[in-house]
């Protein structure tokens, strides 16, 4: 992926995901689901600071992001 998936990194109160296509999905470090759903604008005030990864799958694969809070 030539541009990120989503921003701001570091993560604040909200997480905007912009890819044109795809589900996503958030995991933490021991791979649990955090969040998964469509491409918009997340409020993820309630995760505890650490890093996450960001998942996009689609048609073509997927696309991945390290992401920290």
């Amino acid at each position: 992926v030539a541009s990120p998936l989503a921003w701001p990194n570091p993560m604040q109160d909200y997480l905007q995901v912009a890819y044109p296509e795809g589900n996503y999905r958030m995991l933490d470090m021991f791979g649990r689901l955090v969040f998964e759903g469509d491409p918009g604008q997340f409020d993820i005030s309630g995760l505890p600071k650490g890093t996450y990864l960001l998942e996009c799958t689609h048609a073509n694969g997927y696309a991945r992001q390290v992401m920290v809070k």
